[in-house]
């Protein structure tokens, strides 16, 4: 939903028995330091910053020995846990604190994150005490751009799956018919990684097909009410119906839940309706360092990445403004049938990523019925946001991927901006209006499942 506010952060002393998240980004096997991995990162240096199996090996050891849990899930990052109390007689030189985040959404409903993250303006922990580390990251929750759901604000809103299938053309697509039946997404298997997923209804009547995992540093059960995640695959099912959906409930380490998605069998698409938000850092700040080489190692193995761009005036986020990550902004849909930019989405020129703009392309972000757990009758009205319009992306990327399994990440990313419909009014959070051709308010434009499917 629209988030015009920034949001708030209040820190305090945290405790040492919290528990602290944390990746340790080894030293490369070709020998290059932390500057020159930070600057020059990118799909195609990837392999030169990869550690070897066995400096990965020992510094979880190591790790093991001083008393942390350690996460065992393939990849090029060692991701692990312990009491603020056991970091800091390791790392002696960080300063951890406990941040509340508060966002504040349209209708002055607040939804508040806590996380034990490094003190402002404070240095990264150094990596010395851990022989063969490079960079030591505190991760912190990423923020949902729909921090909760709030009730009706239109007299419009959209039906899933039925209305957010007909305008991007999945319904039509979805009479065609592939090799292995008709063009539904079946076969394909699509990640979503988000904060909860809950039974509803709506997914058990219509026989949707969902596994629900939670990260192994999550403190609760992989089947919860929260809100965020289980009303956004109404949206993935709405344009693939029969893709077989992880829904993975992340905990402070977003690098897990990649780790897990990228190992899973089918699995070929994730799709995050969650942002970082940045404010023109040069670098990348070090805590996120981790989950950028974890999301490029997913697309160099074929795994298409598709990120929410953000709500709401954002300077930049992360991970939509890399650019080997598809980002989809947000349509409004009216009463009349019209699409124009939607008024709550983020755009913006990406200064961390050489100017990258983001977002490619768009989906529906306007007000459409939501199934929302707990609160009666299981339904509410609302914009969905960016991080219903990524999902959708998910879905048609889904539905190409079931007649052509061989498309590349940036093949997809192509396809659906050559295919896309042009969006010529509306102005973005950002300030950005639309206009004919490409533009940063909307990229190339509204997705258009038929066409992109009819082209490859």
């Amino acid at each position: 939903m629209k988030d015009r506010s920034a949001p708030q952060d209040i820190y305090e002393p945290a405790s040492p028995h919290d528990l602290v998240s944390f990746a340790v980004v080894c030293k490369p096997a070709s020998g290059a330091d932390a500057v020159e991995l930070r600057s020059r990162l990118t799909l195609t240096t990837l392999d030169e910053y990869l550690p070897s199996p066995g400096v990965l090996a020992d510094v979880a050891d190591q790790l093991r020995t001083l008393g942390f849990e350690v996460f065992d899930l393939p990849g090029p990052i060692v991701s692990a846990r312990g009491s603020v109390e056991r970091f800091r007689s390791v790392f002696r030189d960080a300063e951890l604190v406990r941040r509340t985040r508060t966002v504040t959404n349209p209708l002055s409903e607040r939804t508040s994150t806590t996380s034990i993250v490094i003190k402002p303006e404070s240095p990264a922990p150094s990596p010395e005490p851990l022989r063969g580390a490079l960079l030591i990251s505190v991760q912190s929750r990423p923020q949902f751009v729909v921090p909760r759901i709030p009730p009706g604000m239109a007299n419009f809103s959209l039906h899933p799956p039925g209305d957010i299938a007909q305008f991007t053309y999945a319904s039509a697509t979805h009479r065609l018919s592939t090799a292995s039946g008709r063009a539904t997404g079946e076969g394909v298997s699509v990640a979503v990684l988000d904060s909860g997923f809950a039974v509803h209804p709506y997914y058990t009547d219509h026989g949707f097909r969902i596994t629900r995992r939670a990260m192994a540093d999550t403190s609760h059960a992989e089947i919860d009410d929260e809100p965020h995640g289980t009303c956004i695959l109404a949206s993935l099912f709405a344009c693939a119906p029969d893709v077989d959906a992880y829904g993975l409930k992340l905990g402070a380490d977003a690098t897990l839940g990649f780790r897990y998605a990228m190992h899973r069998p089918k699995i070929r698409v994730i799709s995050v309706s969650w942002v970082y938000p940045l404010a023109n850092e040069v670098p990348l700040p070090v805590e996120l360092v981790p989950l950028q080489i974890t999301i490029l190692l997913a697309i160099s193995k074929g795994v298409t990445v598709i990120a929410a761009a953000g709500n709401g005036p954002l300077q930049s986020t992360f991970p939509a403004g890399m650019p080997e990550v598809i980002a989809v902004g947000g349509v409004a849909v009216g009463g009349n049938d019209g699409v124009t930019a939607w008024d709550g989405a983020s755009s913006f020129s990406s200064v961390a990523f050489g100017g990258r703009n983001v977002p490619d392309f768009c989906a529906i972000a306007s007000d459409m019925w939501s199934p929302v757990p707990g609160t009666p009758p299981d339904w509410l009205s609302a914009p969905g946001g960016t991080s219903s319009a990524a999902p959708q992306v998910a879905g048609i990327a889904a539905l190409l991927l079931q007649k052509r399994p061989e498309l590349t990440p940036a093949i997809i990313r192509d396809v659906l901006a050559v295919t896309a419909a042009d969006v010529t009014a509306g102005t973005t959070a950002s300030g950005h209006r639309a206009r004919a051709g490409v533009d940063l308010a909307t990229g190339a434009g509204f997705v258009n499942a038929l066409e992109a499917w009819l082209s490859i």
